[in-house]
């Protein structure tokens, strides 16, 4: 596959999934709804996208498009997910998914080498903050528990278990600090880290464990 080629099958393939996903929704309604979003791409772009007469397509519009049409932008680059083959590159081609996963970083082709640290990093802390809220979500079932409890009783059981819930937040909250910090060293964009174990957080376990003693 030459590099024309690729490329015209690249543009060609993104513009049979804006076909796709427009609809019965008019060119100018796409073109229209861009604008709306502050960046718009003329009905006769986006036509002549769609029937092959425009062989270039810029990512800002591919981004734009994209959103207007409430559609992640991977998926009208890689549309045939997650099995069909696709060539994302010139003489490079591959299931979807791994194109999709390639692309974020994710999991890099053995023709193509690199640097994968910055999207586990990213991964981790997203695991991490899922399982925080989890973990919040359950402490605060537990809590409103207790708190249906007659007046003056107490269940050491529930007080056990949010004492391990409030414990296991923190070790999340420590465990995203970790993270952000290994994120910082490694040069990602941080907005910032220090310790997340919370006055209020240490306030909310002491008391606990002293209700238990």
């Amino acid at each position: 596959m030459t590099q024309s080629t690729w490329k015209d099958s690249t543009v060609r393939r993104i513009a049979e999934q804006i076909r796709r996903h427009r609809g019965d929704r008019s060119a100018q309604w796409l073109s229209d709804r861009t604008a709306e979003l502050g960046y718009r791409v003329t009905r006769a772009t986006i036509s002549d996208l769609e029937v092959g007469r425009r062989t270039r397509l810029e990512v800002t519009q591919l981004l734009v498009l994209a959103r207007a049409l409430d559609v992640p932008p991977i998926l009208l680059l890689f549309p045939d997910v997650p099995d069909g083959p696709v060539a994302y590159l010139p003489g490079e081609i591959d299931q979807s998914i791994r194109a999709i996963e390639w692309f974020v970083g994710e999991n890099l082709p053995p023709s193509a080498p690199g640097n994968t640290l910055p999207m586990q990093l990213v991964r981790e802390e997203r695991d991490l903050r899922r399982r925080r809220t989890e973990l919040e979500a359950s402490h605060v079932a537990t809590n409103r528990r207790i708190a249906e409890l007659p007046p003056g009783q107490r269940d050491p059981y529930l007080d056990t278990v949010a004492a391990q819930l409030l414990r296991a937040i923190a070790e999340a909250d420590l465990g995203i600090d970790s993270v952000k910090g290994r994120q910082h060293d490694a040069g990602l964009t941080v907005d910032g880290f220090g310790n997340r174990l919370t006055d209020s957080t240490s306030a909310q376990i002491s008391g606990v464990e002293s209700a238990n003693e």
